[in-house]
Formats: C-alpha cells, structure tokens, sequence
C-alpha cells in the first residue's frame, strides 16, 4: 500500500512538472518601408542552416494572404520546435514577389516569456524581386525554470518525510 502512496506522489510530482510549462515562445518579425501591400513577400521561420533547415514554416505567402498585421509584422508560436532545439541557429527568410515595392526587414525577435532574443542583423533592405536572411543565435544554457526545481524539491521533500515515517 505504501508503494502506491510513493508512486503516486511521484507521478502527481511530475504531472506537475510537465503542467508548469513556460508561457509560449514567439518568433516575430517586421517590415518597414515604401511597400503598403505587405501579401507581395513570402515569408518563413526556420531553425538550423538556411540551406538545409531542421524546422521551417511558411507564415506568409505573397498573392494568397496578408497573414501581417497593419504595421507590417508576423508573428508565430514556436514553442514545440525551440523546446527540443537546445542551442540553435534560428532565422527569418523575406522574399519580395513583386516589383516596385522595395522595404527593409527591420527587426527578427524571439519571445521566451522570460528572455527576448533580437537579431542584431536587422534592418535589412530587401531590392525588388529581393530577397534578405536575419539570424538569432541561441545558446543553450541547460539551466531548468525556477518553479520546476521548486516543484523538485517538493517531490523530494515528501519523498523524505515518507521514508522517515517509514522507519519509525
């Protein structure tokens, strides 16, 4: 019976644990310039190598949608691809479809919730029928959130009370 207590509170820990995830992470980017029809760029986020991407969406497609807001930006969750990236190169790719419309991307950011990444590349003027890369590089410092270590200790605090009720 007692086994089913400590496994239970064990599994209650790590529910947890699991439960108190970081608010999500956002990519965002802007335009700025002499472009007013932001649906002429195509637009993605990507993580790795340009060349050979380990994650890449498109999150704007020029002719199709105008996926940016009035001042020109996007953003995008990406809190299930960085959670499993650890230290990545992340990016932004702009390419302008139409001609006569000439803008600059001028920012690429990462929100973590707790830590705001900036490219330090931007702006970028992006030539008609252009096209224009920013990079974030993130290192990873392998140090858990407060509130999962608290949640830790917890676990092992209880853990400790039950083995001292258990010996006496």
């Amino acid at each position: 019976m007692k086994k089913n207590v400590m496994f239970s509170a064990l599994a209650a820990a790590a529910l947890l644990m699991a439960g108190s995830a970081n608010a999500a992470i956002i990519a965002s980017m802007q335009m700025g310039g002499g472009n007013p029809y932001w649906n002429d760029y195509n637009v993605f986020f990507g993580r790795g190598l340009t060349s050979a991407p380990e994650w890449q969406v498109q999150v704007a497609q020029g002719y199709v949608s105008d996926t940016f807001d009035a001042s020109g930006g996007i953003s995008y969750d990406i809190t299930a691809q960085f959670n499993t990236a650890g230290s990545s190169n992340w990016w932004v790719f702009v390419n302008d479809i139409w001609g006569s419309n000439a803008s600059n991307l001028t920012s690429f950011t990462i929100d973590t919730g707790s830590q705001t990444y900036s490219s330090t590349d931007t702006p970028i003027w992006i030539p008609d029928y252009g096209q224009a890369y920013a990079y974030i590089n993130i290192e990873s410092n392998g140090v858990p959130e407060p509130a999962s270590l608290a949640l830790l200790g917890l676990g092992l605090a209880g853990l400790g009370v039950m083995r001292r009720r258990k010996m006496t």
